[in-house]
């Protein structure tokens, strides 16, 4: 599924420059900044220098843009849809996210309860057996909650939640993808696995990143 980190990524090396990867992606030249040092952060590497004609990727980050691999989270369902493989790292928890001015936003947990009224936007049936569960939840016990449904988690849908001032059905790492976005967990058990997607064919450098992260967990 959606990660706004390594989109961004491959946003800013293919355009060679953080502005304009802000107009493709529709967002602010600092919220691109932010992906990209979140990213670095995360994986421990530089991944940009710069040089007098703009943005260059370091040996890191060229070998980064060539690897066909994802990091996202998934089902088996995902994976026959998308026709790729995946290695489960962990779980994360389904939360909402709100606009910072969405009247749920001061609050750190949500109920079924504090849902009544509102249009959460969740991915269609039949892309996610997690998610599916979670609206069949909805759909026999809490008829007061009426869900929309989208196609595919993009900048689009974060912006659109946050325009709207609608709920979106978000996982508790996605907290850093939008500035105007509050992502806040609720009292209900469902989950989702994440890791990383890859080619059902991966290439020798893929297959050696792969059995790196299983010696790393």
């Amino acid at each position: 599924m959606y990660n706004l980190q390594l989109e961004t990524f491959i946003v800013v090396a293919d355009l060679g420059s953080f502005n304009k990867a802000a107009e493709t992606l529709y967002i602010t030249p600092p919220a691109v900044t932010k992906q990209i040092n979140l990213l670095e952060k995360d994986l421990g590497l530089t991944l940009f220098v710069r040089t007098h004609r703009g943005l260059a990727l370091t040996e890191a980050g060229k070998s980064l843009y060539k690897i066909d691999i994802v990091a996202g989270i998934f089902d088996e369902t995902m994976l026959k849809l998308r026709q790729c493989a995946g290695m489960e790292i962990g779980r994360q928890q389904i939360c909402c996210a709100v606009s910072v001015n969405h009247r749920l936003a001061e609050k750190e947990m949500l109920t079924f309860q504090d849902l009544y009224g509102e249009n959460p936007l969740m991915m269609r049936r039949g892309w996610s057996n997690y998610v599916d569960e979670l609206r069949d939840e909805i759909w026999k016990n809490h008829p007061q909650i009426r869900v929309v449904d989208f196609d595919i988690y993009s900048v689009d849908i974060f912006n659109q939640c946050e325009n709207s001032n609608d709920i979106l059905m978000a996982v508790e790492n996605w907290k850093d993808v939008h500035p105007l976005l509050k992502v806040i967990p609720v009292e209900w058990k469902y989950t989702i696995p994440y890791g990383v997607l890859y080619s059902p064919e991966p290439s020798k450098l893929v297959r050696r990143f792969l059995e790196g992260i299983k010696k790393a967990i």
